[in-house]
């Protein structure tokens, strides 16, 4: 996405008011955040994702339903030159994609006592890490986002899961995979990116329970890439 766009190159699949599907005789609310008020395609792209929730598990979930709604993972028709692989982390989930070399979504299940008395935390001086777990034709380096763009520009790590969601020491250590992230543009993930993050925190702290956090990049048919392995660059 061109540098200074208004539309965010990550889309929220979360909602800023209760959102309850059904399917199959289950009904569960999803809560939403926008990232622009009125835009009714976020509610259509989850949607189109979340109403063909399964109750059985997705293979290589099994470890971490808990992160899931009602522990169902959602079953999406995605191509298998997609190169899928899912991904468990303490606080959250990953569906990776070694083709675009990011997550195709990822979700955490956040509930407001999980903040109480959290501390401040520092991510240090380099916390950024490649992923060991995935194969190396599949994993973003590190190099790729120290590249150049074609005019010059540098796109931000951006966190899929954010670093400020996550309560736990290991949760935010882990939030800095290169697994959780996209390519973005800093002016977004630093300016109306991170008040959204912001807002949906807000969210959690007054809602009622859990509240599960879906997140993932749109591209376009034929993705900017990045770097010497060519991460994807979102186009929403």
């Amino acid at each position: 996405m061109p540098a200074g766009a208004s539309v965010p190159d990550r889309a929220p699949l979360t909602f800023a008011a209760p959102l309850t599907l059904r399917r199959s005789g289950a009904s569960f609310p999803i809560p939403h955040r926008s990232a622009t008020p009125g835009k009714d395609w976020l509610s259509a792209l989850l949607l189109a994702a979340l109403l063909h929730v399964a109750p059985a598990a997705a293979a290589g979930f099994e470890a971490c339903l808990q992160h899931f709604p009602h522990r169902a993972v959602p079953q999406l028709a995605l191509a298998p030159s997609l190169q899928l692989r899912p991904l468990c982390f303490d606080a959250f989930a990953v569906l990776h994609s070694g083709a675009s070399k990011t997550p195709v979504y990822a979700v955490a299940r956040l509930n407001a006592r999980d903040f109480e008395n959290v501390p401040r935390r520092s991510r240090g001086r380099n916390p950024f890490y490649e992923e060991a777990r995935l194969p190396a034709a599949e994993r973003a380096r590190l190099a790729d986002y120290k590249a150049r763009r074609p005019d010059g520009s540098r796109m931000d790590r951006g966190h899929v899961v954010p670093a400020g969601d996550m309560t736990t020491a290991t949760g935010f250590a882990q939030s800095f995979s290169l697994a959780n992230m996209v390519p973005q543009v800093p002016s977004m993930n630093q300016g109306p990116w991170n008040r959204i993050e912001q807002d949906t925190r807000r969210y959690v702290q007054r809602a009622r329970g859990d509240v599960y956090v879906f997140t993932g990049p749109i591209f376009g048919p034929a993705p900017e890439r990045l770097g010497p392995g060519g991460v994807w660059i979102p186009q929403a």
